[in-house]
């Protein structure tokens, strides 16, 4: 898990942001990204009414929303209702019933991200 007291960057429904985004807080996403998202250690939560489209690098990422492109992340949950059309490559995965799940999964036995 990540630190509890780490801080959270929230980006709210009616934000639309392009362009490449480096994180060291952990991320709540209500509105939409276009763009690559590099968090080392945090975890990226994309709300139902969140959406990315482009990389993304993370230690944790937690989908209710859309993710379009590409994944790598220790831990993924595709929650129920969650889109996601990324090529994913992870270590651990969890993609509950009623999520649309397309694109392909890579399983790593060891962790290391930005490679």
């Amino acid at each position: 898990m990540p630190n509890t007291e780490q801080k959270i960057t929230i980006l709210e429904d009616d934000i639309i942001f392009k362009g490449n985004m480096k994180l060291t807080s952990d991320l709540m996403l209500n509105g939409k990204i276009e763009g690559n998202i590099t968090a080392e250690n945090s975890r990226i939560t994309v709300s139902k009414t969140g959406e990315i489209k482009g990389k993304v690098e993370t230690k944790y990422l937690e989908n209710f929303g859309k993710v379009y492109g590409e994944v790598k992340a220790e831990d993924y949950i595709v929650h129920s209702e969650a889109e996601n059309d990324a090529s994913v490559t992870v270590k651990k995965i969890m993609v509950e019933y009623g999520s649309f799940f397309n694109g392909n999964c890579r399983m790593e036995r060891k962790w290391t991200i930005l490679q």
